[in-house]
């Protein structure tokens, strides 16, 4: 596993203070945020507004901060202003009065926040962000195409976006191209509780930048990267370069069991297909500052010791272990998920698209046609006993993905 780290990992960003902040956040005001959230009772509007509010807990005197909503049309709510200066009582409630209604044009609060940011104040270190609330239900399949060229267009000023998707599907092309954007990223909020530890405990991390256009090249040796994990920038397969458009602190980091956010996996493999020796393998890692000044370190990873081995999963890891297994758990979970979907709708559709025959099929043909996806069952204990050992809660989100699953499976074995 790589992992980057910075003077503001963990709790070290209050110490060290981040850079001066040019914020505006951008709301999406459309009929489509007056949904609630899936098995919650309050709409996505009112937990946004108070996720608003809540951002301004972040602030410093020297951040400048502007609210931006938006339906088809954009409206400033809340002019840039240094928030030293900010009439906190009337910005809550020029906040609690926005409702939503209307239909839904992504780039005309872009556009609106960028026009805002071009004019905000300029510093050495003082960086300008757009904060996109939305659940991206753009009505016109030409205005996300819009809106990503813009993200990317912005980013090249040195104006950056980060995505915050109301209960969104992340996996949509929009968001991913735009998380391959210089400075810019995403994440989902699914419920109340997921948009509150966002704002109150995510915000500084997710608006600071700490290097651009990384690079991480193994150098020389015999062994090669074919796959990655941990970021739709290195998620292709194969692997033939390995390449971030940006890098963010991490908000966990423990040095004692080695957990913290930001991890990222790969999967090394002979360039040959066999390896003499295990010799250490030396990786360069090269990237930008904010200021564009290119910097690069050299480092070897030593093969000739096991971190931990399959024989250790049914156990209690060693403390240090903790955040390369939750990582391996991670990895392994995306690997059978994928495959699993890919076989199930396979099947799905193979039933769907045979027809009654009275011939009946040879060996050769049945052997071809797809066949019931298994072992979830299995996987599914074996997760749920890693995370037990790990006792972190974090992994529960992929729990409920996996019973989700079972659900269906359960359905497909009534047919």
């Amino acid at each position: 596993g790589v992992n980057f780290t910075s003077k503001y990992d963990g709790n070290s960003i209050q110490k060290s203070k981040r850079p001066a902040l040019n914020v505006v956040i951008v709301l999406d005001i459309s009929g489509s945020m007056s949904v609630p959230f899936h098995g919650g009772n309050r709409s996505k509007m009112d937990v946004a507004k108070e996720s608003i509010l809540a951002v301004t807990n972040q602030l410093c005197d020297e951040d400048y901060f502007s609210v931006v909503v938006f339906n088809v049309k954009a409206s400033v709510v809340v002019p840039l202003t240094k928030w030293k200066e900010m009439d906190q009582i009337d910005l809550a409630k020029r906040i609690q009065k926005l409702k939503p209604g209307g239909r839904t044009l992504l780039s005309s609060g872009l556009e609106r926040a960028n026009a805002i940011l071009r004019d905000a104040p300029e510093g050495d270190d003082r960086i300008s962000r757009i904060c996109f609330m939305t659940d991206m239900e753009a009505q016109e399949s030409t205005d996300e195409a819009s809106f990503t060229t813009s993200v990317k267009e912005y980013s090249r000023h040195s104006i950056y976006t980060t995505i915050i998707g109301v209960g969104m599907d992340l996996q949509r092309n929009t968001v991913v191209e735009c998380s391959r954007t210089p400075g810019c990223n995403y994440c989902n909020v699914l419920s109340d509780d997921d948009f509150r530890h966002l704002m109150n405990s995510e915000f500084a991390y997710l608006v600071t930048p700490i290097a651009f256009n990384v690079s991480v090249e193994l150098a020389g040796g015999d062994w090669k990267m074919t796959r990655g994990f941990g970021s739709p920038e290195i998620s292709d397969v194969p692997l033939h370069s390995v390449r971030f458009s940006s890098i963010f602190p991490s908000s966990t980091c423990s040095t004692d069991s080695g957990l913290r956010a930001g991890c990222y996996v790969f999967k090394l493999e002979p360039k040959d297909g066999k390896v003499d020796s295990l010799d250490p393998v030396s990786i360069k890692v090269s990237w930008e500052d904010s200021l564009g000044i290119c910097h690069s370190t050299e480092d070897k990873i030593p093969f000739n010791e096991t971190a931990f081995s399959s024989q250790e999963e049914a156990e209690a890891p060693n403390p240090n272990t903790i955040g390369l297994r939750t990582a391996v758990l991670l990895m392994r979970y995306t690997d059978f998920t994928q495959n699993y979907i890919k076989q199930f709708n396979e099947y799905v559709t193979h039933l769907k698209n045979e027809q009654p025959s009275k011939r009946a099929k040879t060996s050769e043909e049945n052997s071809t046609d797809p066949t019931k996806p298994v072992g979830l069952s299995e996987f599914m204990d074996f997760y749920l006993h890693q995370k037990e050992l790990l006792s972190d809660n974090s992994l529960q989100g992929e729990v409920d993905v996996l019973t989700k699953l079972q659900e269906e499976q359960n359905l497909l074995d009534l047919l």
